[in-house]
């Protein structure tokens, strides 16, 4: 290392920490790699909560380039093999158009699979839907429902909404 680089003792120290901050860096790259190959393997091999975690990586674009379509493809598999998680989250894509074409009806479809598969977010979601009748037929007594099952689940916007219905004499 030339010393004329550095100059002092704190820059030789800032310099070595540097280096191993890249070092590091590369080593978790490479983890990384390993990581989405193993996952690949074994939703290749039909562990659908492998092609659910796919679809996180590749939905947040951690450890890989961001890409929704590949990451709805994923959470698709992975809903199709019974995973809540990933029917409430492929749900969120199709009702807000990420990744995918917008599509309600989709959307309400797959909150309800993943409401019935115990996912209590995906029923709260659901109950919006029901309460402002998009993708389908207005009904406050369903969301009232869903908002109910939601906030025993412990989602706090389910509970929050059951009470604004409530409030609004609609529960």
């Amino acid at each position: 290392m030339p010393e004329r680089c550095v100059g002092t003792e704190e820059g030789r120290r800032v310099f070595r920490a540097g280096i191993i901050l890249a070092v590091l860096a590369l080593a978790v790259m490479r983890v990384w790699a390993q990581d989405i190959a193993i996952l690949e393997k074994g939703c290749a091999k039909n562990d659908f909560q492998s092609c659910a975690l796919l679809g996180l990586k590749y939905d947040e674009g951690s450890g890989v380039r961001q890409d929704k379509a590949r990451a709805a493809a994923f959470f698709s598999r992975a809903c199709n093999g019974g995973i809540a998680f990933a029917c409430s989250t492929l749900g969120v894509m199709f009702e807000e158009g990420d990744g995918v074409v917008r599509d309600q009806a989709r959307a309400v479809a797959l909150y309800s699979q993943a409401c019935e598969g115990g996912n209590a977010f995906a029923c709260a979601n659901l109950g919006v839907m029901h309460e402002e009748g998009r993708g389908l037929p207005q009904d406050k007594p369903k969301a009232v429902a869903l908002y109910s099952r939601a906030c025993d689940g412990g989602i706090g916007f389910g509970c929050f909404n059951l009470s604004l219905m409530y409030g609004n004499g609609e529960g």
